[in-house]
């Protein structure tokens, strides 16, 4: 299955999917660069590979969830650039291109009354999800399900100043679902590989900003061990990888090819919509071969520290070279960051903050 996550508020409506497929063939690799096993149990492979976030034009995209046979056949059926006028003329339109297939199609227009839709075939049942809900489809557990849904309410549909740009609030809807897949073992229920999002409002559909997740361990935030940095004046810290085990994975998306990158071991994986750009096209890695290759370790729009164990602390920092700089085999974090990362939610198995 997968997990498609949904919402909206006053303004945008927001996307977030897994990039799970599910076959019975052995994995390319043995984890996922979440670090999730892939090998469910046998002959069951849960794999990273699969985009399920389709653009159909500037007002309109999908989310799929279903079987891979059936989400491939019907992607291989939708026409680009198509202009909408509502919900219901979209799903007029899918009804007469797919008569089979067993899968839900999340659909968002701008500007739509319902903003979200989702459409289940064979049955071609239409279920409405009004504005200010949030909703998920797909094979997450109950017990998760409840947790994202409630940060999400609690971070994304409060008046929350923390969360009033609309590219802020994917961004930690992003921080939280990769939090919960580094710490839960969400391939049980078929759901793995990393996050990629997207916003639809007024101003048209938009892919989530570049983003480095930085994955680190409890001896990391309780600031142990933090190797002062060799200027006595400066306020930075350097992070000894080795020793604080942190992990670090970029998530960007480049001509609607979503791509996921590690430094270690030279990870890259890559996912494309079947009749897009593939990354095994050889001009697609021509033009970003650069980025590919370490600099976007350099230059996303922000920076996600994502604990892996609970309780902890999900950070996120804008990318303005005050408290985080990675470079020459190094991280450097600021003093107020590595406050942030020390401390720890109350109640509550994670928290999320925002330091500028």
């Amino acid at each position: 299955m997968t997990l498609n996550l949904m919402w909206s508020d006053q303004n945008s409506s927001y996307l977030i999917v897994d990039s799970a497929r599910t076959h019975q063939k052995p994995p390319r690799f043995s984890h996922s660069i979440l670090g999730q096993r892939q090998v469910l149990r046998e002959n069951v492979t849960v794999e990273e590979g699969a985009q399920k976030i389709i653009p159909l034009s500037d007002n309109c995209v999908l989310a799929l969830c279903g079987n891979e046979i059936d989400i491939t056949r019907f992607a291989e059926c939708l026409k680009s650039g198509m202009r909408c006028g509502s919900i219901y003329d979209v799903c007029d339109y899918l009804t007469k291109i797919e008569k089979s297939a067993k899968i839900e199609v999340s659909i968002a227009v701008t500007e739509s009354e319902p903003p979200f839709t989702v459409f289940k075939y064979p049955a071609r049942q239409l279920y409405e999800v009004v504005r200010t809900h949030t909703h998920i489809t797909g094979s997450l557990a109950e017990a998760h399900k409840e947790m994202l849904i409630g940060e999400i309410r609690r971070h994304h549909l409060s008046n929350n100043k923390l969360t009033e740009n609309c590219e802020l609030k994917l961004v930690l809807g992003l921080a939280f679902a990769t939090t919960m897949a580094a710490n839960f073992a969400l391939t049980e229920n078929y759901i793995g590989g990393a996050f990629f999002g997207a916003t639809l409002n007024r101003s048209g559909f938009s892919w989530q900003p570049d983003i480095v997740y930085i994955l680190y361990h409890s001896e990391f935030s309780n600031g142990l061990p933090v190797v002062l940095d060799g200027d006595t004046g400066s306020d930075f810290s350097n992070i000894a990888d080795a020793d604080t085990r942190v992990d670090l994975v970029a998530c960007i998306v480049r001509d609607n090819v979503s791509v996921s990158i590690s430094p270690i071991g030279n990870a890259l994986r890559c996912t494309a919509a079947c009749s897009d750009m593939s990354c095994e096209d050889f001009d697609w890695k021509n033009r970003w071969e650069k980025e590919l290759t370490g600099e976007i370790f350099c230059k996303p729009k922000y920076y996600v520290f994502v604990p892996k164990q609970s309780p902890g602390q999900i950070v996120v920092a804008e990318n303005n070279q005050q408290h985080i700089r990675i470079g020459g085999g190094s991280i450097r974090i600021s003093s107020d960051l590595v406050d942030k990362l020390k401390s720890k939610p109350r109640g509550r198995a994670f928290q999320a903050c925002l330091i500028k």
